[in-house]
């Protein structure tokens, strides 16, 4: 099938579509599609697989409602728009008993409208994750690393001027 749409609202360069199929609860990344500077994304071929629906989101410096498309509801060109605003990166600064935990998982929850929200980053070699496209306000973070307790943070606030959160495995 075929997915295609509009960005409206903030924009920044770079912004992507990101498409995932939804499948007992794993998510499998399809693509990555660029935003062109009017706005539009796609057309993206997208392969018609047995799974409980796709979900489509932004991926940048954007933040927006993700979008959840049933298998049910798929047609051979699904129209997929987002209303963005600017989003800010979170800074997590994760470590264990032996110092920074390169390659731990961030992922930072947020409600909108009903709706759960999230986006994930690593952790770089210094500890450092750095999820992109979170709103102004509240928000949670589930951080894991192979051999350590994952743990839950927040709520706490995001804003542009954050400093990073340093989280202890």
């Amino acid at each position: 099938f075929e997915a295609l749409g509009s960005v409206r609202g903030s924009l920044s360069p770079g912004a992507l579509v990101r498409c995932e199929a939804v499948a007992f609860g794993a998510l499998t990344q399809l693509g990555e599609f660029p935003v062109s500077e009017s706005g539009q994304w796609g057309p993206a071929s997208l392969p018609l697989m047995e799974v409980e629906e796709y979900l489509f989101s932004l991926s940048g410096d954007l933040s927006a409602i993700q979008v959840r498309k049933p298998l049910a509801e798929v047609t051979s060109r699904l129209f997929i728009n987002f209303e963005a605003v600017s989003g800010h990166t979170v800074p997590l600064l994760i470590s264990g008993p032996g110092g920074p935990l390169e390659g731990a998982e961030a992922t930072v929850h947020w409600k909108r409208e009903g709706s759960w929200q999230s986006v994930g980053g690593a952790a770089d070699e210094g500890g450092l994750a750095r999820p992109r496209g979170v709103p102004s306000g509240n928000v949670y973070a589930r951080v894991h690393h192979v051999g350590h307790v994952s743990r839950m943070i927040g709520p706490f606030e995001v804003s542009p001027e954050m400093e990073a959160v340093e989280v202890e495995l």
